[in-house]
């Protein structure tokens, strides 16, 4: 199971939020509640009524189920930027916000910063993590 509720946001009236398998968002309200069972939430489809979940975020102890729970993945802030090098061939180089960019020494054609989410192809956050890869799809 991928859910760990030591990795969960919280809202701003301080409720956990995870989400389904299924993909709908969950306000966790409780998470010591007693007997097998102890997260208790509300599904957002499903606002008029509260569900429970086991410590692991199993809907059901008896089978997988597309209301467990997972985690809302992490989301990162990146700086994009295409460029040309001394040879004048097209480059781009990303950094994560917080790091320092690298030393400009060429023509800038375009900077963009956007958002991330992990999971969605690019790598994983790593401290001060900065790339610098040739560009030949983007040779326009």
């Amino acid at each position: 199971m991928t859910f760990d509720i030591s990795k969960c946001q919280k809202d701003e009236n301080g409720h956990l939020i995870a989400r389904t398998k299924a993909g709908s968002e969950v306000l966790l309200f409780c998470t010591n509640a007693p007997g097998a069972y102890p997260l208790v939430g509300q599904i957002a489809k499903d606002a008029h009524m509260a569900a429970r979940w086991t410590a692991d975020g199993y809907y059901s102890v008896h089978a997988a189920s597309p209301e467990d729970l997972i985690n809302e993945p992490a989301t990162h802030t990146v700086t994009v930027e295409v460029y040309r090098d001394a040879a004048g061939e097209r480059r781009v180089r990303a950094w994560f916000a917080g790091a320092a960019p690298p030393v400009s020494w060429a023509e800038t054609a375009g900077r963009k910063v956007i958002t991330i989410t992990d999971g969605e192809g690019l790598w994983p956050k790593r401290k001060n993590h900065r790339c610098d890869i040739a560009s030949t799809a983007a040779q326009s």
